[in-house]
């Protein structure tokens, strides 16, 4: 092979999807070795084709065992180890992965999953007064394309519904990641309303489109009367940190689980009605407040599955509208023009349906293993490093204060456990009496030994000379 001149080769690789730049590591070392130079993976991790290209989804696979930690799978890249059972994937933005725990004053964790053993430490947002009524907490990792920066969302909820309606609770904290960053959270002066719209067994994921974030919220009056139907969807700008509330597309339904996605840079929402049996897919309108129906599809339910609570449920768009309730896999081409069908239902009323192209049913889980797998929308693979994109001075200040904190903590612990209680004066005297009546005894002993050593020297000698006598 003719050599390239690095330069020319760099600039060549630059251009190239990040599949394929992997792929060249195996051509030559040459090319090995300009893929893995750091300044090349950070300069091909900012590039537009990069962070703009078009959205791929990312498979994680979540293994827990008793008294093991968490081994995430995220498919087909390497594993995620050595965390504690209590994280999960919170979202994926661009080619990095966001992992957090429920759990307060618990760290947050951004990963490559093209990078084995590649992740960075993020520290826990601020302590909440009323962190006992927190139920749960939401962690988002967007991306501004204006500025190009990385930052993290943290939202509370209250746990319970009489605390619904107070907003000392729905906080809303944020962590810019990378240079520009204030080197650590700061709380948004404006608290959101609502509660948290959370699917039947999990929560969803929120939705990273057009520089923007969505979690999808509940309005309190609903929950009290029973309505467990998420009709509210909460918007915040990665780049200005502004939020607004917005309403969902109306649907008929007591039971519930709602999905935001990106449907080709628009954004898109998938509304299960367990009770009716109906999923309808509503895409945004260019006005930014009203809803437009793409399709309605029937779920029928199997045995057992009337346990609206326990549904494992998933929506995202990998070339084709994909739907996932438990081990079922529904998919359907948007591109196709079939034709749709009248269906009657229970009540009477008629629907519009259309059908799926694929019905996929998904392998069992082994019974040894509490697996869970789940997709994640919104990945770009990149070679990028968080390491390299986030830790600026600043972040390194952060992380470098928590160690000498943490150490501090380490010697003033093994100081007072290794220290002795202190001796009363008193207690001095009397061991001072004691040491030296013990010496004097010493003294003594030591003074007899030789008197007697000297004895028995002068007896051999007496005894010698009378032996010479005879």
């Amino acid at each position: 092979m003719e050599f390239v001149p690095e330069a020319i080769l760099r600039d060549i690789l630059l251009r190239l999807p990040t599949r394929d730049v992997a792929s060249c590591c195996c051509v030559c070392k040459p090319w090995r070795a300009v893929v893995a130079d750091p300044s090349f993976r950070t300069l091909h991790g900012k590039a537009t084709h990069v962070v703009s290209g078009g959205c791929e989804t990312l498979l994680v696979t979540e293994i827990r065992a008793p008294g093991q930690s968490l081994e995430a799978i995220a498919m087909p890249m390497p594993r995620i180890t050595d965390l504690a059972a209590a994280y999960s994937p919170t979202n994926a933005c661009n080619g990095f992965l966001c992992l957090a725990s429920g759990v307060k004053n618990w760290p947050v964790f951004i990963c490559n999953p093209a990078i084995p053993g590649d992740r960075i430490r993020v520290p826990p947002p601020p302590k909440i007064k009323s962190a006992s009524k927190i139920s749960r907490r939401v962690f988002a990792m967007g991306h501004a394309p204006r500025t190009g920066q990385y930052k993290l969302f943290h939202l509370s909820f209250p746990f319970f519904p009489d605390d619904y309606e107070s907003p000392d609770l729905n906080y809303l904290d944020v962590y810019t990641l990378g240079p520009g960053g204030s080197g650590g959270w700061r709380r948004h002066p404006r608290k959101f309303p609502y509660h948290a719209g959370f699917g039947p067994r999990t929560p969803p994921p929120p939705a990273l489109v057009g520089g923007e974030l969505y979690v999808v919220l509940t309005r309190p009056e609903y929950e009290a009367r029973g309505r467990h139907a998420p009709d509210r969807l909460l918007a915040i700008d990665v780049a200005t940190e502004e939020h607004r509330t917005r309403r969902l597309p109306e649907y008929e339904a007591e039971f519930a689980a709602v999905h935001a996605l990106d449907l080709r840079g628009r954004l898109c929402v998938a509304a299960h009605a367990f009770d009716r049996r109906l999923l309808s897919f509503w895409l945004d309108a260019d006005d930014g407040a009203t809803w437009e129906l793409l399709h309605t599809f029937y779920i029928g339910t199997d045995e057992g599955e009337e346990h609206y609570d326990e549904q494992l449920t998933g929506a995202w768009f990998d070339g084709m509208l994909c739907y996932r309730i438990n081990d079922r896999l529904y998919k359907y081409d948007i591109d196709s023009s079939k034709k749709k069908q009248w269906m009657v239902m229970d009540d009477g009323s008629k629907v519009l349906v259309s059908a799926w192209d694929e019905r996929i049913r998904l392998p069992e889980t082994p019974w040894t293993e509490d697996q869970r797998g789940n997709v994640y929308g919104g990945y770009r693979p990149s070679l990028l490093s968080p390491r390299l994109a986030f830790q600026d001075d600043s972040f390194l200040c952060v992380l470098r204060d928590e160690r000498r904190q943490q150490q501090q903590f380490q010697h003033d612990l093994l100081h007072a456990m290794r220290s002795r209680k202190p001796s009363s004066p008193a207690n001095n005297n009397n061991n001072n009496k004691r040491r030296r009546s013990t010496d004097r005894a010493g003294g003594r002993r030591r003074a007899s030994k030789r008197i007697v050593a000297a004895c028995c020297q002068e007896d051999d000698d007496d005894s010698l000379d009378g032996q010479h006598d005879f």
